[in-house]
């Protein structure tokens, strides 16, 4: 049970890692932007980010299924 709960946490960092660093990487290619980000988004550039928000909810998902299995068999 540890084991796998390990490995979701392992894919969850490397897919915000490789995501995180995508987006580094284009924004350095591409200079130039069709039109500006909404005045929503240049305020919270992050808080309005889709990809962000699924992995904050499939954290937080994680994170509930690993203390529920651990409490409920006692570990």
């Amino acid at each position: 049970m540890i084991a796998l709960a390990a490995a979701a946490l392992l894919i969850l960092i490397a897919g915000l890692v490789l995501t995180l660093r995508t987006g580094r990487f284009s924004m350095t290619l591409k200079k130039e932007q069709d039109e500006p980000p909404a005045k929503s988004v240049q305020a919270h550039p992050y808080l309005l980010n889709p990809v962000f928000l699924v992995y904050t909810g499939a954290g937080l998902l994680l994170a509930v299924l690993i203390l529920y299995f651990a409490f409920s068999y006692g570990y």
